[in-house]
């Protein structure tokens, strides 16, 4: 399976829902979050939490 997250407009959520996102299908299995982000945002967050 592949999902993508996109959207042009900055700020609306895309990084939060990957993550979100990325999380729960971890659980279910084997899960890459890649970030194409040039302000890679979600490479940030595990050391948010």
């Amino acid at each position: 399976m592949v999902v993508t997250i996109a959207s042009f407009k900055g700020g609306v959520g895309k990084t939060t829902t990957a993550v979100h996102l990325a999380a729960y299908l971890a659980r279910k299995g084997r899960t890459l979050l890649a970030d194409g982000d040039l302000n890679h945002s979600a490479l940030h967050w595990p050391r948010r939490a």
